[in-house]
């Protein structure tokens, strides 16, 4: 009987020992992914950004001539 449970406990360090070792190399792998992955999404976020920033002077510019033109329109209204 002591037999069955030395082997019961060798049978139970190695399940554990194996759980240690793939719970590690879980966590080695996370680590390379943010470390190597985040910087790539930071880049990308930056690029979006400069892009977001051309469309918004694009529109501002856009909305600028159009309300001019009103008002332009306007004055010429009035004027006649």
């Amino acid at each position: 009987m002591y037999v069955a449970i030395e082997n019961n406990s060798k049978q139970t360090s190695f399940s554990t020992n194996i759980m240690e070792k793939r719970i590690e190399k879980i966590e080695d792998q996370i680590r390379e992914i943010k470390d190597n992955h985040l910087s790539h999404i930071q880049e990308d976020l930056a690029v979006v950004k400069t892009n977001q920033e051309w469309i918004m002077k694009f529109f501002w510019i856009v909305s600028s001539a159009s309300i001019a033109g009103l008002i332009t329109g306007i004055i010429n209204l009035i004027i006649k």
